[in-house]
């Protein structure tokens, strides 16, 4: 499952998300590429839900559905 987040990551995450020209769910992808590749989600386990990433990123569902597309296009989630 998800590693918990300090309340200063989450807002130095938030406030990079704010300020980059590149759209939110391109960087969530990122991000989220970055938490499988550091085993915070791990291979077969469940990853969070759309609704708690939504609440742990400050963003709307859909931007974290559109990021969820990008890894699930990739073959490095499936839904």
């Amino acid at each position: 499952m998800a590693s918990k987040k300090s309340a200063a990551q989450l807002s130095a995450i938030s406030a990079a998300l704010d300020k980059s020209a590149i759209a939110r769910y391109i960087q969530l992808a990122s991000v989220f590429r970055n938490r499988i590749r550091n085993g915070d989600w791990k291979v077969g386990e469940q990853i969070p839900t759309v609704t708690q990433l939504s609440a742990e990123y400050g963003v709307a569902g859909m931007t974290i559905r559109q990021a969820l597309d990008i890894l699930q296009s990739e073959g490095l989630i499936e839904r």
